[in-house]
């Protein structure tokens, strides 16, 4: 990871504000009431955007999907529709 690298300044800006944080945690218990509440903000940004990365993997999975052309010509699922039923996997 080279440090013009966008995740790597990501994560030292992250280190810094834990630090700072710390910092005012130790003031007195206003600012350890402010960084619970900071804590709390980043515990619930960082679940919204583990879900987010979820479903934006699912859709693109979906699409591609979507683009695949299908593995039996339609004539031979015309013909042999056991066999192409088969082939893609709707058996029960």
């Amino acid at each position: 990871m080279t440090r013009r690298c966008t995740e790597y300044r990501a994560i030292m800006a992250g280190i810094g504000a834990f630090c700072a944080l710390g910092v005012i945690s130790s003031l007195g218990p206003a600012g350890a009431r402010f960084v619970d509440l900071v804590f709390a903000v980043l515990a619930a940004v960082a679940v919204f955007a583990l879900a987010l990365a979820a479903v934006r993997r699912e859709l693109r999975i979906r699409r591609r999907l979507a683009a695949i052309k299908p593995l039996i010509p339609q004539e031979t699922a015309r013909r042999h529709p056991t066999r192409a039923s088969a082939t893609i996997g709707d058996r029960p």
